[in-house]
């Protein structure tokens, strides 16, 4: 199986797509498109990688690196986001902080994250309690929107 995407053109051969149900037909591989538009997917079993790490005082959510991020407050920690798509891509992640088995500890948001009525939430501080928070942008992260999808999880 041959797939070329070279920034401009791409080529694909034709036993890849148009409902082939021969023998062979999946992928074997990653196949990264480089930021290239992919049209008219249908998708099946559908998964985002998980990127899993403590944050000590600091941590970078680097979108090159997957969309959900299960986070463990080790200190109190101040965020970065990094490497959200082009301004007029919409780009997202989901993250769940869990604090740990000493809990009570602090995040500090990035300027940038617009939460709904103007203040950031209060993240629940009992020790191994879980919290989820999503975020978009359109505008290549000048503002992210933050919004609670849950909190207290235990």
């Amino acid at each position: 199986m041959a797939i070329t995407l070279d920034g401009t053109t791409s080529t694909v051969k034709a036993d890849v797509y148009r409902g082939y149900t021969g023998t062979g037909s999946q992928m074997g591989g990653a196949l990264d498109c480089d930021d290239l538009e992919v049209g008219k997917a249908k998708l099946k079993d559908y998964g985002e990688t998980l990127t899993t790490a403590n944050t000590s005082t600091a941590y970078t959510v680097g979108l090159t690196s997957g969309n959900v991020f299960e986070l463990t407050l080790t200190g109190n920690c101040v965020y970065t986001f990094s490497n959200p798509p082009a301004t007029g891509i919409g780009g997202s992640f989901t993250l769940i902080q869990k604090q740990d088995g000493t809990g009570s500890r602090t995040v500090t948001w990035p300027a940038s994250v617009d939460w709904s009525g103007g203040t950031a939430p209060t993240i629940t501080s009992t020790a191994s309690s879980v919290d989820i928070f999503t975020f978009i942008t359109t505008d290549a992260g000048t503002t992210w929107y933050g919004f609670t999808a849950g909190q207290d999880f235990s």
